[in-house]
């Protein structure tokens, strides 16, 4: 249908023509011709670009116009003549438009870099080619293929129309690349590496051998490709910078400088590195300092670290873990065993070497100024252990490892573990092992046999004896009772009390009984007297002169033992004996201390539970087993009872009976502590290991 309409449009223009010929035939005058097209232009030339001309352009004084027909339908991507219809002001005549090429062809030359076994037709040596037509393109001149060298081109464009144009280019053939770049440390690379493209052959004519990649620069090569030879060259650069591992601590004496390779652990790179530090230390400032240590290759990379620098006048030591402090003399001691000429004495801060770590003590040498004192507390001992001679567990009652133990000795905390646990369901011997590991990671195994037995055993009462408590006052019936079995732990054993007949607002004696129950339902009585009395001082009046007191004696950095030890003393050694005391009225007898500090044995006492159970320590009273009675007391720190006596050393005086097993005291002097081994619990086997 488009091509009808077209072929129609055309018909009609060849018409006019046809008519307007027939009319000059007819000799029509010049006048009248001139004025037909007095305002159209009988032919106009158009520059070929695509698209059709402004109908305006084809009138002769550029008035307004339009086309009379759809001009889309005519190409003008091609040079030709055009016949249309313009309607001017005069009416529509037909105009001739012819287009025409007549711009050159253009185009950018380039450089090509071919290998000499490479060739590359003209179109290769231009880019960005501009024309209306298709174009030709030809070597004017022509690259020497396959010969080493620059060699000039030029490449002539012609169109359909044939306008000539020309482009300026060049070729460099190689047979070897110019440069290939490696990083340090890497091989150098193989032949075909270096030339120019991977058709060719060839060989090294230089040693590779002979390059040092690990020291950066660039290094001439000289190689045969295709029968020629080449100079290339190999780029060894270096862009990675070390890898480095620097030291957390490091310690000099003052005075003495480090060298900045020392700071670091360890350093890796292929290529020769130099150290500094960044900014330099004060080696003369005592204490810690953050340094900074550059590290830097033969490429220029660098890798900065920070290392903490103690200067110190002491040097850092191992020290063998342990619960006592650390004294002077102990530290002096290690200093001359690490260096036989050590002098000086030593004043050291009180630190208790309890777990395995690195710790910064203060220390100073002939009074000097104080400075740090850096240990490695290790634990390289393993735990002692021991089962009792008899080994006897009871049937259905499991017990924790150390629960078995008879010892277990160490100076860190232990961990204990069956290794061979017993079957607690079946009765008869059965062999068991156990492990314990210290804070060290230290391990000791013991194998044994245990007998596993019904328990038949009922539970021992303990601190059933007589007692004084205060009209009016609530009764803690089981602060100073409890039970022990030879089965179950205590938590496991039932302990009820019949009260029944007890009246707390009058005064007067009263039986209270209790019952103690195991889980095998063995079970126990014992009978206790109360004597209800009126207390000889307040609550209130008493907790104020004890807090008093231990503002006065302990700290808050103290240990339990240290706090303990720190009451002891005060009551041995500020205290006056006299014989006579209130022994009915505890709490008054602790307030006469307090404030008099003179008494007897029980006043010593009545002072000291006060003052401990203040600081948390279980205590309780115990009377020695005769005629003439002593009183003491049984402390429990946290590691079982023990015996606490701060009136009396014994019988030669040279003793502190501070925290005494039962065996220890009875040596020491075996009539004064005599006492009722069924009414108190028993005193562990090993002596108390003071953590100072």
């Amino acid at each position: 249908m488009e091509r009808t309409e077209e072929r129609q449009t055309h018909r009609t223009c060849w018409l006019w023509l046809l008519l307007e010929g027939l009319l000059l035939l007819l000799a029509v005058p010049a006048g009248a011709f001139f004025l037909l097209y007095r305002q159209v232009r009988p032919v106009t030339v158009w520059e070929l670009s695509g698209s059709c001309p402004p109908a305006a352009a084809l009138l002769r004084d550029g008035g307004e116009a339009r086309f009379a027909f759809d001009t889309e339908k005519i190409d003008w991507t091609h040079p030709g003549d055009a016949v249309v219809l313009v309607a001017g002001s005069d009416g529509p005549r037909i105009a001739l438009v012819r287009v025409v090429d007549t711009t050159a062809p253009r185009a950018r030359g380039v450089q090509r870099v071919l290998g000499v076994d490479e060739e590359l037709g003209p179109d290769g040596f231009i880019t960005d080619l501009e024309d209306r037509q298709l174009v030709a393109v030809t070597f004017e001149t022509a690259p020497v293929f396959h010969k080493a060298g620059e060699w000039p081109v030029k490449i002539r464009l012609e169109d359909l129309s044939g306008n000539v144009g020309f482009a300026e280019a060049s070729c460099v053939i190689v047979g070897a690349v110019p440069t290939v770049t490696v990083e340090a440390g890497e091989a150098v690379p193989p032949i075909a590496a270096f030339l120019s493209n991977d058709t060719m052959t060839g060989r090294f004519l230089t040693d590779p051998a002979d390059v040092d990649t690990a020291v950066p620069g660039v290094y001439s090569l000289t190689v045969e490709a295709e029968g020629e030879i080449f100079e290339t060259a190999l780029v060894v650069r270096d862009t990675v910078p070390p890898v480095c591992v620097f030291e957390e601590v490091a310690f000099t004496r003052r005075g003495t400088a480090l060298t900045a390779r020392s700071l670091v652990r360890s350093a890796r790179d292929v290529t020769a590195l130099t150290y500094e530090f960044d900014p330099a230390p004060d080696w003369d400032q005592n204490g810690y300092q953050p340094v900074t240590v550059a590290v830097t290759d033969a490429g220029g990379n660098r890798t900065r670290g920070t290392v903490n620098v103690l200067v110190s006048d002491l040097p850092p030591l191992t020290w063998e873990a342990s619960r006592h402090f650390i004294t002077a003399d102990a530290l002096e001691a290690a200093h001359r065993a690490a260096d036989p000429g050590f002098s000086g004495a030593l004043m050291v801060a009180r630190f208790v070497p309890r777990v395995p770590g690195c710790y910064d003590i203060l220390a100073s040498v002939d009074d000097g100024e104080p400075c740090i004192q850096r240990l490695y507390v290790v634990d390289t001992v393993a735990p002692v252990l021991a089962f009792p001679r008899k080994l006897i567990g009871y049937l259905d009652h499991p017990r924790a490892p150390e629960a078995i133990l008879d010892l277990a000795e160490d100076e860190t905390r232990l961990t204990y573990s069956y290794v061979l646990a017993p079957d607690w369901t079946r009765k008869g011997p059965q062999p068991v092992t156990v492990a314990a590991v210290d804070l060290g990671g230290n391990r000791t195994e013991i194998s044994g046999t245990i007998d596993i037995v019904p328990d038949t055993e009922a539970p021992k009462i303990f601190g059933a004896g007589t007692r004084y408590v205060y009209l009016g006052e609530a009764v803690s019936y089981f602060s100073q009772v409890w039970a022990t079995d030879n089965a179950d732990d205590q938590e496991d054993i039932t302990l009820a009390v019949d009260n029944s007949a007890v009246d707390i607002y009058k005064a007067g004696n009263y039986r209270v009984v209790f019952t103690a129950t195991d889980r095998a339902g063995n079970s126990a009585s014992r009978t206790i007297v109360l004597t209800f009395i009126r207390p000889g001082v307040s609550d209130e009046e008493l907790d104020k002169k004890a807090e008093e007191v231990l503002a006065g004696l302990v700290t808050e950095d103290m240990t339990l033992g240290q706090k303990a030890y720190a009451i002891f003393r005060y009551v041995k050694g500020t205290y006056t004996y006299t014989e006579k005391s209130n022994k009915r009225d505890w709490k008054y007898e602790a307030w006469r201390g307090l404030t008099t500090r003179r008494g007897d044995c029980f006043t010593y006492c009545a002072a000291a539970k006060l003052l401990l159970d203040k600081i948390g320590a279980k205590t309780m009273f115990i009377t020695r087993y005769s005629n003439a009675h002593h009183y003491w007391l049984l402390v429990d720190l946290g590691t079982g009872w023990y015996h606490f006596d701060p009136l009396n050393d014994g019988p030669s005086r040279k003793y502190e009976c501070f925290m005494l097993t039962t065996d220890e005291v009875l040596k020491l002097y075996p009539f004064f502590w005599r006492y009722d081994h069924k009414v108190y619990p028993d005193t562990p086997k090993e002596r108390y290991k003071r953590d100072w």
